[in-house]
């Protein structure tokens, strides 16, 4: 593991920042998060979850990436903020990631920066343009992405 996180160092000391990305496992659903913004753009990480598999070049890391780089180039984000142009046809907005939630998913991010990580969850409609905290929202969408701003009871 020790050679994965000096990777991911060098990563971020070149480019400012590196995407990382987890499959499924088990009921968990897939997601992907940015290592580094905090560092080089004083900005949280970002994270998508259950948006596909985790793959390299899936829509999670290709986002990730063009985020990232829009972040480091400048672009910043806030809770609260809602956007049309990042998922195309659809409005996406970002969330806080709690504390607890994000030290339990941002380790890598823990482990390079040396410090717990700060996020924001990009949250991504159901093909009715519905958030998952909507009742009417599909619950498969709900399913693949639970929100990271509340604790786990």
């Amino acid at each position: 593991m020790d050679d994965v996180i000096d990777a991911i160092k060098a990563e971020v000391h070149a480019h400012g920042f590196q995407v990382v990305l987890f499959p499924s496992e088990g009921d968990a659903p897939a997601y992907g998060h940015t290592v580094g913004l905090q560092k080089a753009a004083e900005h949280p990480e970002i994270v998508v979850v259950g948006l596909d598999e985790g793959e390299e070049g899936g829509l999670t890391h290709d986002l990730l990436e063009s985020l990232a780089q829009e972040i480091v180039e400048g672009r910043r984000f806030a809770a609260g903020d809602t956007d049309s142009e990042i998922l195309e046809g659809h409005t996406v907005s970002f969330r806080v990631v709690t504390a607890q939630m994000a030290s339990g998913l941002l380790g890598v991010a823990r482990d390079v920066l040396g410090h717990e990580a700060c996020a924001l969850q990009l949250v991504w409609p159901d093909k009715r343009g519905l958030m998952p905290w909507s009742p009417a929202c599909d619950p498969s969408v709900r399913a693949r992405q639970p929100l990271l701003d509340a604790d786990p009871a």
